[in-house]
């Protein structure tokens, strides 16, 4: 090319702003794009905070940071774990399991399509309805339904465009840009829970009954914790479980079932002193690399669903009290732990297979650099050749005629039928020898197995 012809060509070729996908991204199948999402996205619109004594209930229910959707996109997000709530008043709210965020859902929408429009080449996904409540039965009812005043007719009425399961198998990044297109901006797509496998697994935890796994464990025997600190869990699941029976007492013995928890919280902290954290965090991080190799690696991801790999702590009764007598909380866990950070150092390091959207809490902790390390694979699986891949995971759509029926369906908006599911939640992995991150580092000589 002259040097004449170089300028012509710099002048009129489309200049990307940050963020933007390029061109060459546009034939790659959506649910193999990598998306990095926010964890119960909608507890950013925390409007009392957290990790604060005054507020002890959002310490182990808020997971990301306040500033709600706009802040969580301007630190990477693109994809949103969109939970409702039904009032019993018919407004539709947000949740994260029995703390109910009063943020009506069509201001939250707003600040998507608000962001949107003023970022073209851009692509916002809702995962919407992991969980769906309500006030009451009816207020429920209405959560899961698509009439008016649902959630889902509140979300499309906003400018997002509904995609079933069935189209999610052909469906290419460009298509989703071009149809789901919100005014001259950046494309907002969403779907319900049903069509998205989430890999959740339970016993990827911060605190407890943890140690670093052995080759027995790597190939898959079972992984109970050290018989001498079985006595110490055993005390503080003898505290949840007063805590839980205070709940059917007067008020008085509420109170003294917790200052008990509390109490026996503050023995096993004063027991145990490893957790992510501190310690040895390894008895925490292994068994999660564990289940990062398995789900971005190994599995093979279903071909009609979009597809995650959760890169955050989980919690449960027992685990949060121990947290709470170390007075910490979920953003601190992030943070303290260095999670975001240590995945964002792995995937730029390796190459994985099957990762596409990638769920953390805490999302402005390293989400920029995570949003890139997403990017850099899409990069390194399109510049090779797809037989280096699993020939059931392409990554590329097949060529194809143009489909109108795309177009339609996108502009009305899927309108009809969406139905709840019952999810059925994995409640462990299986073994986790050595896999294709080796084979891939062969390939892109990464030099870490």
């Amino acid at each position: 090319m002259t040097l004449v012809k170089l300028v012509i060509f710099l002048a009129v070729a489309p200049q990307l702003s940050a963020g933007e996908i390029d061109q060459k991204f546009h034939n790659v199948l959506f649910r193999q794009w990598p998306m990095l999402m926010t964890h119960d996205a909608a507890t950013g619109y925390a409007k009392d905070g957290t990790c604060k004594t005054s507020v002890p209930v959002n310490n182990f229910a808020v997971t990301q940071p306040s500033g709600g959707f706009t802040k969580q996109l301007e630190c990477g997000a693109r994809a949103f774990d969109l939970r409702p709530y039904v009032k019993h008043d018919g407004k539709v709210v947000m949740h994260h399991g029995d703390v109910v965020f009063d943020t009506d859902i069509k201001v939250a929408m707003g600040d998507i399509m608000k962001w949107s429009e003023s970022h073209p080449n851009t692509i916002v996904f809702l995962n919407v309805g992991t969980t769906c409540g309500g006030d009451n039965e009816e207020a429920k009812k209405k959560c899961w339904s698509t009439g008016a005043g649902s959630p889902d007719s509140i979300i499309e009425g906003a400018g997002a465009k509904y995609r079933s399961d069935a189209s999610l198998k052909t469906l290419t990044v460009g298509e989703v840009l071009t149809h789901a297109k919100w005014k001259s901006g950046g494309a907002v797509i969403y779907t319900w829970a049903a069509s998205v496998e989430s890999n959740w697994v339970e016993s990827i935890q911060c605190y407890g009954r943890a140690r670093r796994l052995d080759q027995n464990d790597l190939n898959g025997t079972d992984m109970a914790n050290a018989p001498d600190r079985e006595l110490i869990w055993n005390h503080l699941s003898h505290a949840a479980h007063q805590v839980a029976d205070a709940g059917t007492h007067a008020a008085n013995k509420v109170k003294e079932g917790g200052k008990h928890a509390y109490q026996k919280g503050k023995e096993a902290y004063s027991s145990v002193k490893d957790t992510c954290w501190a310690g040895d965090q390894q008895k925490f991080f292994d068994p999660f690399w564990c289940y990062f190799d398995q789900t971005a690696n190994k599995n093979t991801p279903p071909l009609d669903k979009m597809y995650i790999t959760q890169a955050h702590w989980q919690y449960d009764t027992k685990s949060i009290a121990i947290a709470t007598a170390r007075q910490s909380c979920i953003i601190y866990d992030e943070e303290h732990s260095k999670m975001n950070q240590k995945v964002a150092d792995k995937i730029s390091k390796n190459t994985y297979k099957n990762l596409a959207i990638l769920q953390v809490d805490n999302v402005c902790d390293h989400g920029p650099a995570l949003a890139r390390a997403l990017l850099s694979q899409a990069e390194k699986r399109l510049s090779n050749a797809q037989q280096k891949f699993d020939s059931s995971l392409p990554m590329l759509a097949e060529a194809r005629a143009p489909n109108f029926k795309t177009a339609i369906v996108f502009l009305v908006g899927g309108f009809g039928v969406v139905s709840a599911a019952i999810a059925v939640f994995r409640k462990g992995f299986p073994g986790c020898r050595s896999s294709a991150v080796a084979d891939y580092g062969t390939v892109y000589n990464t030099g870490e197995a």
